[in-house]
């Protein structure tokens, strides 16, 4: 009965206990995720530019992800995920903590290095004096037009999807959902100009050494060669020499002279 009572006292809940109860809101939002596009304006630095970012607040557990929108032809590495799905910080980075400091509960040792002849004893810091307090961004704190921290990286918030427009009207009321404009002005178009013909081989042959590094032959166009040269096979002609002509090449007494050409 001893060791059995023991065991119980065991697995019982050091005091004070706490208790997080997140199920219901994981039952209630979970499949639930508010959708932002947003800008990272990175081009004050050295070889930096405009990032357009896609923001994703999961409302089941107040986790925020970050992907990247990869233009066409950037030149950089195909990794679309910027910010992995975690608690995103307010003030971050807020630096490199000790193991163990990051935590829910404190537990105080109450005998310290006193072990002689007594049973090892624990209990819960109620006033958590030791607590690294540490402020994650909700959903009350994103908004369009917003500027939000990512790990020391400013972000504005630019526009939502209608699933977040109508969450925040719902919830708090917000009618003005103005978008900001973040795609950067198109590029002008350069004109390409080709230098002129040099007289060597045909012309279309010249143009293919000014379209790529490594010169390819002109392709042409089979099929209209194949149409053509039927075309060609069925017509006939018929030249007509007037009398000056006649009279000096063939010297017959004719006024007009025929002739069918056939190919």
């Amino acid at each position: 009965m001893k060791i059995r009572r023991e065991t119980l006292d065991c697995m019982k809940p050091l005091r004070p206990y706490e208790s997080f109860d997140t199920l219901k809101q994981f039952l209630e939002y979970d499949r639930k995720v508010l959708r932002f596009f947003c800008l990272w304006d990175d081009s004050a630095t050295l070889f930096g530019d405009r990032r357009e970012l896609i923001l994703h607040y999961f409302l089941s557990d107040d986790t925020i992800e970050v992907k990247e929108v990869m233009p066409h032809n950037s030149g950089r590495d195909a990794m679309s995920l910027f910010l992995q799905r975690r608690k995103l910080p307010k003030y971050g980075p807020p630096g490199v903590c000790q193991p163990g400091q990051v935590t829910d509960r404190t537990v105080l040792n109450i005998y310290g290095g006193l072990k002689e002849n007594r049973v090892d004893g624990y209990l819960l810091d109620k006033y958590k004096l030791g607590k690294l307090d540490q402020e994650f961004y909700k959903d009350s704190d994103l908004f369009i037009g917003a500027t939000i921290n990512v790990w020391g990286r400013k972000v504005l918030l630019c526009d939502c999807d209608e699933f977040t427009k109508t969450y925040y009207k719902t919830k708090y009321g917000i009618e003005n959902f103005t978008s900001i404009p973040c795609k950067a002005p198109p590029l002008p178009k350069i004109e390409r100009k080709f230098p002129p013909y040099t007289g060597f081989g045909s012309e279309e042959d010249s143009l293919r050494s000014c379209i790529g590094l490594v010169p390819t032959p002109h392709q042409r166009d089979f099929k209209k060669f194949m149409e053509k040269r039927q075309l060609w096979q069925h017509k006939q002609y018929t030249p007509v020499f007037c009398k000056t002509h006649h009279t000096q090449m063939c010297g017959c007494g004719q006024d007009v002279c025929y002739f069918i050409l056939s190919q």
